[in-house]
């Protein structure tokens, strides 16, 4: 299906005046579509449970950085956006 810039950015539009519950179900099976495409991870299941455990003991022993969440997701914004114009 060849759907033009302008049909995307007019699907976007009409998506966000929908309601937040409406647009949260978009976002998560848009997301789905993106897991069913992307490769599999270049981490094992018991990787990613050692580096989970890592961080954990790294919150309880205070050396971890942590950051509020609106912060890390103004963050997050910014470098999506410096790599959109990129």
């Amino acid at each position: 299906m060849l759907v033009s810039l302008k049909d995307v950015d007019s699907i976007i539009k009409e998506a966000l005046e929908l309601p937040s519950a409406e647009r949260g179900r978009i976002a998560a099976r848009l997301i789905e579509s993106l897991d069913d495409a992307s490769p599999p991870s270049r981490c094992s299941d018991d990787e990613l449970a050692s580096k989970i455990n890592q961080r954990i003991a790294e919150i309880d022993a205070g050396t971890a950085k942590l950051v509020d969440g609106k912060q890390a997701i103004q963050e997050i914004r910014s470098e999506l956006g410096k790599r959109r114009r990129a």
